[in-house]
């Protein structure tokens, strides 16, 4: 089963669950009325910018693949001790999209920034650097391999060649840190990411609120959590 999202919960079925609820929650409509927005930074169509969602929301918990995390779980995605976490890991599936080849920059920087922001605790680019960052959880390769399989697919127009996933170095990390800082220096650019964030964000916790349940900051999520199922029940 592994890897894993959370207890009893492997990272393939959350990503599928997750691109599920964008799917059903953002309708076309809102891609077409998302790339006319953003045609003043970048003309982008309607149909790239969902795919490109679709694209992020598989992967935006890569971070979580690492083998600082998974090695809390053993093969069937059950806990081996009283407590987990999955601190910083935004930051892993960052690198890993960093590391990637681009057709296009702003592409990039925009998918970056959606991955790096992904939580509900938004970390700015300004406060990055000086996480306490372990080694370990920038490692990916063993078990990112198995994102990659379930779910590279037609990537035409968004990543230059094939997707690759490895354990990634500190000074990795501190490239990425450096290329957000200059391109987000760029007039009008860096607020583009949020098309992309809010589907995610909807889909991520959607699929995730019967995990997290158990998580000692649900509470402090439920009405947040009772806000989007309104809205999916609505659509």
């Amino acid at each position: 089963m592994k890897p894993c999202a959370f207890s009893n919960q492997t990272l393939i079925g959350h990503s599928k669950g997750a691109i599920n609820k964008v799917e059903k929650i953002f309708n076309n409509q809102y891609f077409i009325v998302a790339s006319k927005r953003l045609s003043k930074v970048y003309d982008i169509d309607w149909k790239q910018l969902k795919k490109l969602t679709i694209f992020l929301t598989a992967f935006h918990d890569m971070g979580k693949a690492a083998e600082y995390y998974q090695r809390q779980f053993d093969d069937e995605c059950k806990p081996i001790g009283k407590t987990t976490t999955f601190i910083y890991h935004e930051i892993g599936g960052s690198v890993f999209l960093f590391k990637n080849n681009w057709n296009n920059e702003i592409i990039k920087f925009w998918s970056v920034l959606t991955i790096m922001n992904h939580l509900n605790a938004i970390r700015g680019i300004h406060t990055i650097s000086g996480v306490n960052l372990r080694k370990e959880m920038l490692y990916l390769k063993k078990y990112g391999e198995a994102l990659i399989n379930e779910f590279d697919r037609d990537m035409e127009g968004i990543i230059d060649g094939k997707l690759n996933v490895n354990d990634y170095e500190m000074r990795d990390f501190q490239l990425m840190v450096e290329w957000l800082k200059a391109f987000s220096m760029k007039k009008n650019i860096a607020k583009g990411y949020i098309f992309l964030l809010a589907p995610l964000i909807v889909g991520d916790n959607l699929d995730s609120n019967e995990q997290r349940s158990v998580d000692e900051g649900s509470k402090a999520k439920s009405r947040f959590i009772k806000s989007l199922e309104e809205m999916e029940n609505e659509s």
